[in-house]
C-alpha cells in the first residue's frame, strides 16, 4: 500500500494505491473516487458502539471498507477543512476529535468515548 496526501485549495485529498488483498477502512463521507477493482462493504460498529458513536460522538454509525481485488486506487477527503496526517499507532490508543478520524488500515479498533452530558450539547469535545 502506498499513499500520498495531495494538497488542495481548501481540502486536501488522500490518494491510496492498493495492491490485491489490501484494505482501507474509512468514514462514509470520506469517499471521493476510486479506480480499479475495489470491493466496498459497509458495516456497523455493532448496535451498542454504533448508537453511542452516533448519539454522543456526532459520528456515523457505519464504516466503509475498500478491499482491492486487483491493483486499484482510492481517493478520500476529510469532512472539514484541515490537514491530513498519518498517525502510527504502535499499540497505543488515542482520543481524537469526533471529526478527526478519516481512515485506517490494519488491525485498528474504532470506538466511542463518553464526553459527558456537556458533550451532548457542545460540539468539538474530545471523543
Amino acid at each position: 500500500m502506498q499513499w500520498e496526501v495531495r494538497p488542495g485549495h481548501t481540502y486536501p485529498a488522500l490518494h491510496i494505491a492498493l495492491e490485491p488483498g489490501e484494505e482501507v477502512v474509512a468514514e462514509p463521507g470520506a469517499f471521493l473516487l476510486m479506480r480499479g477493482p475495489l470491493e466496498i462493504k459497509t458495516s456497523s460498529l455493532g448496535i451498542g458502539k454504533g448508537i453511542l458513536r452516533s448519539l454522543f460522538g456526532a459520528e456515523s454509525f457505519f464504516l466503509n471498507s475498500y478491499r482491492a481485488t486487483g491493483q486499484g486506487e482510492l481517493w478520500l477527503a476529510p469532512p472539514a477543512p484541515g490537514d491530513i496526517y498519518y498517525l502510527p499507532l504502535g499499540g497505543n490508543g488515542y482520543f481524537v476529535q469526533d471529526t478527526a478520524y478519516l481512515a485506517h488500515h490494519g488491525d485498528v479498533e474504532v470506538g466511542v468515548g463518553w464526553r459527558g452530558f456537556k458533550g451532548l450539547l457542545n460540539e468539538g469535545e474530545l471523543v
